[in-house]
């Protein structure tokens, strides 16, 4: 599971096997979705509650609370099918907000995309596709050198806000990994967990 501007909730079977995956909005994005696009409920601060009884709790509880049921009904359906109750891996910005209210055996893992990497194989240069602008692409790039790998490029789609991120046209973002393959590169990350794009791995 990737808990960022959005949900991805991927399921694998016992040996490893993808089966299919969920992408929802995430916490943030809900919270923001509703700000935008409703007159009476203006972001505002909120904490969990079971039965909140203030409206920026309502809101903040009513995120989580859609999250945890995603990622506890994509369990479920895999033990319907017969698999073995599944060991819930976290990662991403809102992770350790939803760990404290799923109802299943959970590992985080703050830098699941790296350890992906690692587990490729020798990868160093990696091309890197992001929603965000110069300064923010900058301090990703930056990440990665830190991490060890060769930047070979950076492109990013230059969103106008965090629900813009899921509306680039897979067009654009097919151009943009073109962007992104420089020379040498070994492997292709992309940064914006709502960005659309698991629905044509393959043609990339």
């Amino acid at each position: 599971v990737n808990a960022g501007t959005a949900l991805t909730v991927d399921a694998l079977t016992a040996d490893g096997v993808f089966a299919g995956g969920l992408i929802v909005p995430g916490v943030e994005l809900m919270r923001s979705a509703l700000a935008e696009n409703t007159a009476g409920l203006k972001r505002r601060p909120g904490k969990f509650s079971f039965f909140p009884d203030a409206t920026g709790d309502a809101i903040m509880s009513g995120a989580i609370n859609a999250s945890c049921g995603a990622i506890e009904r994509m369990a479920h359906f895999l033990q319907e099918t017969g698999q073995i109750a599944p060991l819930c891996i976290l990662s991403g910005g809102a992770a350790a907000v939803l760990a404290p209210h799923l109802n299943l055996e959970v590992k985080l893992v703050d830098n699941l995309v790296l350890e992906g990497l690692l587990a490729i194989g020798a990868t160093r240069r990696i091309g890197v596709l992001t929603p965000y602008w110069a300064p923010a692409n900058a301090l990703i790039t930056s990440f990665f050198e830190c991490c060890g790998f060769e930047v070979a490029a950076t492109h990013g789609l230059e969103a106008r806000g965090p629900i813009s991120v899921a509306q680039f046209s897979r067009q654009s973002i097919m151009d943009g990994f073109a962007q992104a393959l420089a020379p040498g590169v070994q492997a292709l990350v992309h940064v914006g967990t709502n960005l659309p794009v698991s629905a044509f791995t393959a043609d990339i």
